[in-house]
């Protein structure tokens, strides 16, 4: 189910804000998925809440161009223990399992390490689902095994290995022809499954077809893959037989075995990540977040409303409502900065002065120094002239701006300080970074010595 961008209806969508209901491109958002891959969601452009990345418009490597990385993913640290400890404890229980008189015995371990198995691919291939840079812990794995799950994934594997089995041995073309179409079934539900954990919609004839159609190519790949898979090691599984037994060579078959598994899983996982648009879903990791207060809530809807009002270019109403809130959310620094966004759209010089002031406080306040300065250079550059009436925010200014090598406006800022702030206890730290600056940054040794002696002066005064 394809996606259109909301501002570019040419463009397919990459990314969906929850609070607008609205699509963005990647013109929207620009960058966007190197973004979404080292720091977190993008935000929106609107309201800046985090946007759900929908598929492949652009940003991810197809699945082909990841068949490497899907191959390395099974042997990070995390998955090469798992691999290890189901090798170790499989091994051995289908060899003594092959003993008529302890096969009874051995079968419940069998059931249990194979259902972990099939756990921790299903583990993978979710974590892939979301574009996670590695496999999750075993011991993660191990402790959240989901019984139900588990079962039910177990229900689809077995479930078709045996139709197939059955329709193999059975005689005639069709069929024939029923067992390599349930075989070519098989990645689709258990995509599905892991997508969704019902077994319903994973035998769901028109979702599995969805699947097939969606992928195209590219499940024809994972398809023939787990053929291969198939095919090499039915072509080897004498190595673990009693008749022909060779220990050694039975702990590797095993342990290949175990990751050809994660490998499939694993590219299944890509297919759901890379083609969630065309599939219809949004596959994102759902975070537990607690329960929002009614102020938060006020908050967040105000942010998406306003974001919609901005959008129209209905800037008015969009300050009105969110001046309606100040009074309960007076130091909201979400809805200050999207207040200022407001003021810097329209023509009110007296308002983006005292909001700005306001805003530079909250944020020096939350330790957001480095925005504090880019809302003051914005208004700056608006207005032409600005004033920062808080000695203890100038100078707070002029520390930023020159850590971000922007001296010339932190010079401008100290300039004149002991008028400005007549009495205050900070007129020495200020003229003490005006001389540092003019001589270190800006190389003028005479400005600063002559601040240095006014300062000598008013002390000995």
């Amino acid at each position: 189910m394809s996606q259109q961008c909301n501002v570019h209806p040419r463009q397919a969508a990459e990314w969906w804000c929850d609070t607008c209901c609205r699509s963005s491109c990647e013109i929207c958002v620009p960058h966007g998925q190197n973004v979404h891959s080292y720091g977190g969601p993008p935000k929106c452009p609107l309201c800046f809440s985090n946007l759900v990345f929908l598929g492949s418009a652009g940003g991810a490597v197809s699945l082909i161009g990841s068949l490497l990385r899907c191959a390395l993913f099974p042997l990070h640290s995390n998955s090469r223990l798992m691999i290890g400890l189901l090798t170790l404890f499989l091994t051995p229980a289908i060899i003594v399992s092959q003993y008529t008189f302890a096969a009874l015995f051995t079968v419940p371990f069998l059931l249990l390490f194979a259902g972990l198995t099939l756990d921790y691919s299903a583990a993978i291939m979710n974590s892939l689902a979301v574009n996670e840079p590695h496999p999750p812990l075993a011991g993660a794995a191990i402790k959240d095994l989901d019984n139900v799950f588990v079962i039910k994934h177990a229900a689809v594997v077995f479930g078709f290995a045996a139709a197939v089995g059955i329709t193999f041995s059975a005689e005639g073309f069709l069929w024939a022809s029923i067992g390599v179409l349930l075989a070519f079934l098989l990645p689709s539900a258990l995509m599905i499954l892991a997508r969704d954990r019902e077994l319903a919609t994973a035998l769901n004839p028109s979702t599995l077809k969805l699947v097939v159609k969606s992928l195209g190519r590219d499940y024809i790949v994972i398809w023939l893959v787990g053929l291969l898979i198939f095919y090499c090691m039915r072509c080897t599984v004498h190595v673990i037989k009693l008749e022909s037994l060779q220990l050694g060579l039975a702990f590797f078959w095993m342990a290949t075995l175990i990751y050809c598994l994660f490998f499939l899983y694993a590219l299944c996982g890509y297919a759901l990540f890379y083609y969630q648009r065309e599939l219809g879903m949004r596959i994102h990791k759902v975070v537990a977040a607690p329960p929002m207060t009614k102020a938060e809530f006020m908050s967040q809807r105000a942010l998406g409303e306003s974001g919609v009002l901005m959008a129209e270019k209905k800037y008015d109403e969009a300050r009105e409502m969110l001046q309606s809130l100040f009074a309960t959310h007076k130091n909201d620094i979400e809805l200050h900065s999207r207040y200022h966004i407001i003021l810097m759209k329209i023509d009110d010089p007296v308002a983006l002065q005292n909001h700005t002031n306001h805003l530079v406080g909250l944020l020096f306040a939350a330790d957001r120094n480095s925005k504090a300065t880019g809302v003051y250079i914005e208004a700056l550059q608006k207005m032409g002239e600005f004033s920062i009436v808080d000695a203890k925010n100038r100078l707070l200014l002029a520390v930023q701006l020159r850590a971000e090598r922007q001296t010339k406006l932190a010079i401008t800022l100290l300039k004149s300080f002991h008028q400005q702030f007549p009495g205050s206890a900070l007129i020495k730290p200020a003229y003490e970074l005006a001389a540092e600056i003019l001589s270190i940054d800006l190389g003028d040794h005479e400005g600063a010595e002559a601040v240095r002696d006014y300062l000598k002066n008013e002390q000995a005064g």
